[in-house]
């Protein structure tokens, strides 16, 4: 796939439980990977925790605690690998709208807290990760990612 306005190719596979990416950059010093915890509305799911915690320069793991309409609560346990160090990690934690005016949807008018250098993250609702890059022109970063409803190992 790719992203024409970033100039980013993404190539990706996946099975149940784990997913393999190669991403093709640009020369850019503002290159990022997002891992946003939101699921999409029609899940319905509400995200009651997170954790994530980087535990080597390549590698990040924690753990989604949510609950939804037919599986009631779990934990789904997350590891991503990377073929290269992460410059820095930065997280955001999305608030409440407390306005009035609902016209147009109210999520875009969320306030959004976001935290630069982070090694360990904790967060509920609305929230993720950045993880940033220097890159060189066509420098490709594999990312392997595995999940678990048991544990992290």
């Amino acid at each position: 796939m790719e992203l024409l306005d970033a100039h980013v190719k993404a190539e990706l596979t996946a099975t149940m439980r784990c997913g393999l990416m190669q991403i093709t950059f640009p020369a850019s010093d503002q290159s990022h990977l997002l891992l946003d915890f939101g699921f999409p509305t029609e899940e319905r799911t509400e995200i009651l925790g997170v954790t994530a915690k980087q535990v080597s320069p390549t590698e990040i793991e924690g753990s989604i605690h949510q609950k939804n309409g037919y599986a009631l609560e779990f934990t789904v346990h997350f590891v991503i690998q990377l073929s290269r160090p992460v410059e820095s990690l930065d997280g955001w934690q999305t608030g409440d709208y407390t306005g009035k005016d609902a016209g147009y949807g109210t999520d875009w008018r969320r306030p959004v807290t976001y935290e630069r250098g982070v090694t360990n993250f904790t967060g509920q609702g609305k929230c993720g990760l950045a993880m940033n890059f220097n890159t060189t022109a066509g420098e490709k970063i594999l990312v392997r990612t595995g999940i678990s409803l048991v544990s992290a190992a």
